[in-house]
């Protein structure tokens, strides 16, 4: 049950917890000061870009690959870091876990999600574990990531939380500053925006994994084509594409019109 675990409230809330205290340090434990944080989230993605593409000829590949049409989304890349830059749209660069799925979190045998713990531990910690894709990127980033990690390798868009569940998880990410609803609502416009971000990180990963790892029996093929077709679903309303006061119009808090949350497959 650890996919149905995180999202109960007192697991969600001290993920995100776990996951802003994390965003400040290096795995080593090390502050580093914000003006030596360098960006590493668009390099990446092209370096898997890279490696995806590299020597794919027409008929020559997985015809699966070659009809995801990857060397077009050298664009989308370059699009998306200049838009994410931009002075009216700038999200601080924090450690990034971009990992976060239920796997990935441990919680203590005392901790209960139903909203209770053992008498002997009142205050247990939620912890993340395993940092092989950490880097240094945009903070929305890794919150999206996460999010949209509940949908699973299945990727059951059913399993997307609803605005009112990623609205807690970003007042518990600010903890001191959750009263505070302008920031709150910031920070969740802010995490919303990176959501085909996520989807274009992991479908590139997924493509590159493909051409390049023979020995694991998982269809990255598969997982490339569901993560970049939804990808370039959100592409056609993501306020990123659409401007700078997109996000500002398009904010609602009617969930029946969330092209975010929970929805059928397909």
């Amino acid at each position: 049950r650890p996919r149905a675990r995180a999202r109960e409230p007192r697991t969600r809330g001290r993920l995100a917890s776990a996951s802003a205290s994390a965003s400040e340090r290096t795995t080593r434990g090390t502050t580093i000061p914000s003006q030596e944080k360098p960006c590493q989230t668009w390099a990446i993605m092209r370096s898997w870009l890279d490696a995806a593409t590299r020597d794919l000829e027409p008929g020559t590949g997985d015809p699966r690959l070659e009809a995801l049409e990857l060397h077009a989304l050298r664009r989308d890349v370059d699009f998306l870091e200049a838009a994410t830059t931009r002075k009216t749209f700038r999200a601080p660069i924090v450690l990034l876990h971009n990992d976060a799925l239920a796997g990935n979190v441990m919680v203590p045998n005392s901790f209960r999600a139903s909203g209770t713990a053992s008498p002997l531990d009142p205050t247990p910690d939620v912890t993340l574990i395993d940092f092989e894709y950490s880097c240094y990127g945009p903070r929305g980033f890794d919150l999206a990531n996460h999010l949209i990690e509940h949908c699973g390798f299945e990727c059951d868009w059913r399993r997307l939380p609803s605005r009112a569940f990623r609205r807690d998880f970003c007042a518990a990410y600010l903890s001191d500053e959750a009263e505070d609803e302008e920031k709150v609502t910031n920070l969740l416009l802010e995490t919303e925006a990176f959501y085909p971000v996520s989807h274009l990180w992991w479908g590139l990963w997924a493509a590159m994994q493909a051409r390049t790892e023979k020995a694991i029996e998982f269809d990255y093929a598969a997982y490339a084509k569901k993560r970049l077709d939804e990808f370039r679903r959100m592409r056609r309303f993501a306020f990123l594409y659409q401007g700078d006061d997109a996000h500002v119009s398009g904010t609602t808090d009617d969930d029946a019109a969330d092209l975010l949350g929970p929805r059928l497959p397909g």
